[in-house]
This record gives C-alpha cells, sequence and structure tokens, in this order.
C-alpha cells in the first residue's frame, strides 16, 4: 500500500452484526464462565458486575483517551491493555477473590475472557459472518483524497 492510498473498513457491531436484545446477557454469561475457569469463583457472580465494572473503567479510561490524544501522547496498544487490567483488578475486588499479581497476568485474563465472548456468541446475527469473509475477498485500496495542503 502507498502513501496515495487510504485503507479503512468500518463495521457497526451494534445492531449490524450482534443482535443486540441478546448480546448483554450472553456477553456477562461468558465473561463470567471464561473468568471462573481462570481465576475460580462463581461465574455468575463475576456475569453480575463485569459489566457494570467494565463501563466504569471505559468512562474513566475514555477521558484518559481524549486528553491523551490532544496532547499527541497516546500509545493505543498501552491504554488498551491499562483498561483490561484495572477491569479485571475491580472485578476481582467486587467478586472477593485474590487477583492476578502481575500487569501482564491481569490483561491476559481480560483478553481470554473476551476472547471466550467473540469466539462462543450466539448474539451474531446469521450469515455475519460471512459477508465480512466476502467482504475481505474483494478488498481494494481507495485513493487517498487530495489535501488542501498536498
Amino acid at each position: 500500500m502507498g502513501r496515495d492510498e487510504l485503507r479503512f473498513l468500518f463495521l457497526d457491531v451494534d445492531g449490524v452484526i450482534l443482535d443486540n436484545a441478546m448480546w448483554e446477557a450472553e456477553s456477562s454469561r461468558l465473561v463470567g464462565a471464561a473468568i471462573s475457569e481462570l481465576l475460580g469463583g462463581d461465574a455468575d457472580a463475576w456475569a453480575e458486575h463485569q459489566e457494570r465494572l467494565w463501563l466504569r473503567v471505559w468512562n474513566r479510561g475514555n477521558e484518559e483517551y481524549t486528553e491523551a490524544l490532544g496532547l499527541r501522547r497516546l500509545n493505543l496498544s498501552r491504554w488498551w491493555d491499562r483498561l483490561h487490567a484495572e477491569w479485571v483488578l475491580q472485578l476481582c475486588d467486587e467478586v472477593g477473590v485474590e487477583a492476578p499479581r502481575t500487569f501482564e497476568e491481569r490483561v491476559d485474563v481480560a483478553e481470554r475472557a473476551f476472547t471466550n465472548v467473540y469466539l462462543n456468541t450466539r448474539a451474531v446475527f446469521p450469515g455475519a459472518g460471512a459477508a465480512i469473509e466476502a467482504l475481505g475477498k474483494t478488498w481494494r485500496s481507495i485513493p487517498r483524497p487530495a489535501t488542501r495542503h498536498g
């Protein structure tokens, strides 16, 4: 891909790829099951608290993201890892299970929990996966639009 090409793909997940009526309860159940398997504790307890705590961490992290973006000091991967690690820490505190000791271990738990959701969800609309696969086969670059500054 040369400098004169712009590549992007926007997929609207909510209500397009995923059935929102199923997603919330299903994602909570799958997160609870995964974390219970990884750290012990009751899967229902993990499921009960995960979304509320994720939203708390996300909202705080989003403020940090906006500020860092404005200052051009954002490492997106590190920011995302911090959100994951903080979410696991708060979940463990809420459920009463000892949190993984290191930052990296907490990130790993979060990533494995979310992977469980993405691999096992039934909230995906029928045909969404095949449609995305078909898009991949027809992917093409779009010439970058000219700018005023050259």
